[in-house]
């Protein structure tokens, strides 16, 4: 077992410190010993780090932030082989003025998440490319890139739709809130849960089925704020009874200081729904949800 690692790392060492636009760093094992330029051997999980340009090999100690490192590494190596068809693509995304105007509104988009059309390229990519999994070598890359190629212009410009649609709806609710001003403590939490959505690279990071649902989740604060002026006490409940589920999972996010968790991370989305069952009922959710539920599953991931 010895020499079969130390086989696999030999690709890797002849690469360390060297950056490439292509797949030149054979199969990658599950844990690699990779040799510095000065001639260190460095032990742990490998990753194609992304650099625009180019790629680099490089080990990580924590296998969930080398998973993360490698699907932005593999990503890159799909968008430079498919310079061309992108660069078209962005020129007739950033013709459209008026999206990116909207895009601009968006709270967490100032910082470096990317630009509208890079952020729907990276996400066209994952789903042309990479939703079967990823590459682990250069043929199953080559076919991958094959495969997918004719399907990539067409899979941006329905990511591109779905983005519109997610602008106006943010747009619609941004008018709503407006005129909501002597309602503070409700508008603070729709400011917090919009900011929550709306993370810096939300479209290429976001999950696509839950990207999906932005626009159902963000019709739901708009139901919300027109239900406001009228039942300010029942909105009140509403968040009293949400607060102790929302605090618990703030905690938890907090005390990972950004470490990849898929059960924890799959629980956010399971508070989307909650707020579309609580304010705006009259849209449907994909699972049964209800504090009660929720706090159940809590439970049991606190508890793992």
């Amino acid at each position: 077992a010895g020499k079969a690692r130390a086989r696999a790392a030999e690709p890797a060492r002849s690469s360390a410190g060297r950056r490439a636009a292509i797949w030149i760093f054979g199969e990658l094992p599950e844990l690699l010993e990779l040799e510095s330029p000065r001639g260190e051997v460095i032990v742990g999980f490998p990753a194609l780090v992304d650099h625009v340009d180019a790629v680099e090999l490089a080990v990580f100690d924590e296998p969930g932030l080398a998973a993360l490192r490698h699907r932005e590494g593999v990503r890159r190596l799909f968008m430079l082989a498919l310079a061309e068809p992108i660069r078209f693509f962005e020129r007739e995304v950033k013709k459209n003025n008026r999206l990116d105007l909207l895009f601009t509104t968006l709270p967490g988009q100032q910082a470096s998440g990317g630009s509208l059309s890079e952020q729907i390229v990276a996400c066209a990519i994952e789903r042309s490319f990479m939703i079967e999994g990823l590459p682990r070598n250069a043929e199953e890359f080559t076919a991958r890139l094959a495969q997918g190629r004719p399907r990539f212009t067409l899979t941006a410009q329905e990511i591109l739709r779905m983005v519109q649609a997610i602008l106006d709806e943010h747009a619609a609710v941004r008018r709503k809130l407006t005129g909501l001003r002597d309602q503070p403590d409700a508008t603070v939490d729709v400011d917090q849960q919009l900011q929550g959505l709306f993370v810096a690279g939300f479209i290429k990071t976001t999950p696509f089925e839950n990207l999906s649902s932005y626009p159902r989740y963000l019709k739901a604060i708009g139901m919300r704020a027109d239900k406001l002026r009228e039942q300010p006490q029942r909105d009140k409940s509403l968040r009293a009874e949400m607060a102790p589920l929302l605090g618990r999972w703030q905690r938890r996010k907090r005390a990972l200081r950004g470490t990849p968790d898929a059960g924890f991370e799959s629980f956010r989305w399971l508070l989307e729904e909650l707020r579309v069952s609580l304010f705006a009922q009259a849209l449907r959710t994909p699972v049964p949800v209800s504090v009660k539920r929720l706090t159940k599953i809590l439970d049991q991931k606190e508890s793992q």
